[in-house]
């Protein structure tokens, strides 16, 4: 099972006033600014095209995959049109996609080779051969926003036979095979003609997936239409007749366009979520986001006293999680500690549970520890207001056991991060989207980035990290755990607080196949999500 709650109609909750304001105040007709001519949507018993229409609350970063953001509602203009070298099921589960199968060679997870789908044809006409995916790799490497922390110690990309790609790692990357996926794009494949002028990723697509963007029609940053590869290698996978991504201000208006039937689907948010409830609509909740305190100073350089352990664990038990967790996202989290989600790799309901809200404790921790007036800075992305309530909430909480938190308010979350990697900060929010546990892992305890800026290490966590990165899949569950919970349980280096979930709404009665685990990271709108028979 994985971490998707659907509710039908007939359940209802109190609706957020504030947001059906919004939603009123926010009415958009998305037949107003299109490209063209949609073809009509019908229930396919009649022969009339099929249209699937996405409201998407943002528009591409890029068309090019390896300069997009990896985002739930980015994925989808990526993934129409460019197949991965593997693909993530709706459960989370590895399948093939343009690879049809793939095994590490040693017992470190440091070689890994995969073999490559025959008779596959990009959009273009151009062939898909290992040499092609190779380079369109190297391009990836070098160019991707993502490539450097995703693939980590990724060495070298090699063809070494017809249809088998080797990738070589300096250190064991058991995660690779997902990272290789549709859920961060990097595995998306280009077609060699494209990249020996790769501005046209730009304006246009050249991926071997199951639509292909027409770009006569698309108006950018307003709609974006896609029809049908008709050289695609698995033709059943299509169900569409033609997807459209429109862009709609937020998520309000998003929400009354699948209410109105001018879409079918969208992401939302907390304020969406609560005024789509006991509607007809569809909403399903997938756990997606870690949100908690990083004791980033763990040698005390800037505060002393957070070098000791017991001293973060006082602070970790004085955190209200139900009531932090209620105030910033209401019904769309759950209080959880853990940097792993469940149905994850390394998650353990136990660990997750850790630090029950106990504020005497905390007090009694503290006087132990001889600490009387403990006073920190921590930095606040006022833009974000969820950060803002998160910490504010906390902060709350850590004055009821007599420490005291300075949020020192940043408008620019650029350059809030760039004072924390300077090590201004001695503990910081963090707000991060769940991948993979070897990704996690080396984000939070890897070297010098915003999550670990003074590149604190500990043998013991060493040593755990090395054991998990190279263990058997059999044993991978156990491995992972260990790191999970001697950093939190022991070290206390984190102090997680709630696991926050996206709402996908849709109208369950035209479409189906939109829950998902969280590893998958979005609704996979170009296979699983088809109409309703």
């Amino acid at each position: 099972m994985f971490a998707s709650h659907t509710i039908g109609a007939g359940r209802r909750r109190r609706a957020v006033l504030a947001a059906a304001g919004l939603i009123a105040a926010s009415a958009l007709a998305l037949t107003a600014c299109s490209g063209g001519e949609p073809a009509e949507e019908t229930d396919g018993d009649s022969g009339e095209p099929q249209v699937l229409t996405v409201a998407s609350t943002a528009p591409p970063v890029s068309l090019d995959p390896y300069l997009q953001n990896v985002d739930p509602q980015n994925n989808w203009y990526i993934n129409l049109a460019y197949d991965a070298l593997i693909r993530i099921d709706p459960e989370g589960n590895l399948e093939p996609d343009l690879a049809t199968e793939w095994e590490f060679l040693d017992d470190e997870n440091r070689e890994l080779e995969l073999t490559i789908r025959d008779d596959v044809t990009f959009s273009d006409g151009e062939e898909l051969t290992a040499e092609g995916v190779v380079a369109s790799l190297e391009y990836a490497k070098e160019n991707g926003v993502n490539a450097g922390s995703y693939w980590g110690s990724l060495e070298t990309i090699e063809a070494t036979g017809e249809n088998t790609v080797k990738f070589t790692s300096a250190s064991p990357n058991p995660s690779l095979p997902t990272m290789l996926s549709n859920r961060v794009l990097l595995g998306s494949i280009i077609s060699p003609a494209a990249l020996e002028d790769p501005e046209v990723l730009k304006s246009n697509t050249y991926g071997a997936g199951p639509y292909i963007l027409d770009s006569e029609r698309t108006v950018v940053n307003d709609s974006y239409y896609y029809t049908p590869n008709p050289d695609y290698w698995a033709p059943e996978k299509i169900a569409w007749d033609e997807v459209v991504i429109k862009v709609v201000p937020n998520a309000a208006a998003a929400l009354q366009a699948v209410q109105n039937g001018e879409a079918q689907l969208t992401r939302g948010d907390a304020a969406s979520y609560e005024a789509a409830i006991g509607t007809d609509l569809t909403v399903e909740l997938v756990d997606l986001g870690l949100f908690g305190i990083n004791y980033l100073d763990r040698e005390g350089e800037l505060v002393p006293e957070l070098a000791n352990p017991e001293v973060r664990k006082a602070l970790n038990y004085a955190i209200n999680r139900d009531a932090v967790t209620t105030a910033t996202f209401g019904e769309t989290a759950t209080p959880g500690g853990m940097l792993a989600l469940p149905g994850t790799l390394g998650y353990n309901e136990e660990v997750d549970s850790l630090y029950e809200y106990d504020p005497d404790r905390a007090r009694e921790i503290l006087e132990e520890e001889g600490v009387t007036n403990l006073t920190f800075d921590v930095a606040v992305d006022t833009s974000s207001p969820t950060s803002q309530i998160t910490l504010e909430a906390i902060a709350a909480n850590w004055a009821d056991v007599g420490v005291t938190a300075n949020l020192v308010a940043y408008s620019d979350r650029g350059q809030a991060v760039t004072d924390i990697v300077a090590k201004k900060f001695p503990v910081a929010l963090y707000a991060y989207g769940q991948l993979t546990a070897y990704t996690v892992i080396n984000s939070f305890f890897g070297p010098a980035n915003q999550f670990n800026p003074w590149e604190s290490t500990d043998p013991e966590l060493t040593t755990l990290i090395d054991e998990a990165f190279a263990a058997s899949p059999d044993d991978a569950q156990d491995a992972v755990e260990a790191v999970y919970r001697y950093a939190y349980e022991d070290l206390a280096w984190q102090g997680g607080v709630l696991h926050s979930a996206y709402p996908y709404i849709s109208d369950g009665a035209k479409i189906t196949g939109t829950a998902h685990a969280p590893l998958s990271g979005t609704a996979d709108i170009a296979w699983y999500v088809v109409p309703v028979e």
